[in-house]
């Protein structure tokens, strides 16, 4: 039986990570709005602030939007190719926070950036949460389950509690209108 909800989720999910993926490019060419010591990125999009930062052949990319009232959070890598054949695909990202022992889990897709990386993509985690716990620490382990969960990342994230701030000053500054 085809679930017709799953089908439509996905193909929302489909057109706007298409959106979030070519974005993508245009920040790479844009002056940034802030680079912290760390080496967070911090740039204005056209709908929202973005931050980058690299951990060795990892990247992460969280971006801001307002007008959706979500965070997206990406993590893309040099050495994920075998991911090729899934873009599209979707299966439940966990993200762990091992020294408060919390984490966050929300349905990612499988998607390949412009600097053709492979990786994931959520629009679901809660914000509040995902900044707080994010902010406060900096080990995080990111977890993968389709059927059977699977560790793909540990990183120390460094200075994520001042790139967080630079963004969330961003998103204040050019997004925020009240």
């Amino acid at each position: 039986m085809i679930n017709v909800k799953k089908i439509s989720f996905i193909f929302k999910l489909s057109i706007f990570f298409s959106v979030m993926i070519s974005q993508q490019s245009h920040a790479e060419t844009l002056t940034p709005y802030k680079i912290t010591k760390d080496g967070w990125y911090i740039y204005k999009e056209e709908l929202s602030c973005v931050a980058y930062a690299d951990f060795g052949e990892t990247t992460i990319r969280i971006s801001d939007r307002v007008d959706q009232d979500k965070l997206f959070f990406s993590i893309v890598n040099t050495n994920w190719g075998v991911l090729a054949n899934d873009i599209g695909k979707s299966e439940t990202m966990i993200l762990m926070f091992p020294e408060i022992k919390k984490g966050l889990a929300a349905p990612s897709m499988i998607i390949r950036n412009t600097d053709k990386r492979y990786g994931y993509i959520v629009a679901d985690f809660s914000k509040e949460k995902f900044i707080s716990y994010i902010s406060s620490q900096d080990k995080m382990i990111i977890k993968i389950s389709d059927h059977q969960e699977k560790i793909i990342s540990k990183l120390i994230l460094r200075g994520s509690a001042i790139g967080l701030m630079n963004l969330e000053q961003c998103t204040d500054e050019f997004f925020n209108k009240d």
